[in-house]
């Protein structure tokens, strides 16, 4: 099983060769990477994230620079979106290995956006891991995020070491399975 820094619960694992789903919530925490730890480690150089690309949906700036700047110093190469409608465009051309979403944006929300991925067949992308950062944190709020498709909910503010041990800890996840 991959750590993740401040695992709350488990609420679901169908894993299956091929495709599954597996949700999780996660609270923050003290924010620091252990000395010497590196979260995931075999993406090669460069960083726990080293090459996964990575799509961002967020209609604050600061949020999503933010955000950006965290995954792209764990080695991530990060594509931004401000809206549910650039972001759904973005999962057609960027193709990411991991999509992270504000829940409350204008217009559509970060629940639509996951209802319309999860519609994609797998070669589409509709199978891609995503997280969910939310200011909402009640349990209701966790469970609306695992039910819209949201692979993992975090709650905001968000320490930047949870996102990394998180991204890395899901796209194992996925990739590898809980042997």
């Amino acid at each position: 099983m991959v750590p993740i820094n401040n695992l709350e619960r488990v609420m679901s694992w169908a894993g299956a060769p091929g495709g599954g789903s597996f949700g999780a919530s996660l609270q923050p925490g003290q924010g620091q990477l252990p000395s010497g730890k590196d979260p995931g480690g075999d993406r090669g150089a460069g960083g726990s994230l080293a090459g996964l690309r990575v799509l961002i949906v967020e209609d604050d700036t600061d949020a999503r620079e933010l955000v950006t700047a965290v995954l792209v110093d764990a080695g991530a190469v990060v594509e931004s979106a401000c809206s549910v409608a650039e972001g759904f465009e973005a999962v057609h051309r960027f193709r990411p290995e991991l999509l992270v979403s504000d829940i409350a944006m204008p217009g559509e929300d970060g629940y639509s956006l996951m209802r319309r991925v999860r519609a994609l067949g797998s070669a589409e992308g509709g199978a891609v891991p995503a997280i969910a950062l939310s200011a909402f944190t009640r349990a209701e709020d966790r469970l609306a995020a695992l039910r819209a498709g949201f692979s993992l909910h975090i709650g905001k503010p968000v320490f930047p070491a949870d996102l990394v041990y998180a991204a890395e800890a899901l796209v194992a996840l996925m990739r590898y399975g809980t042997r």
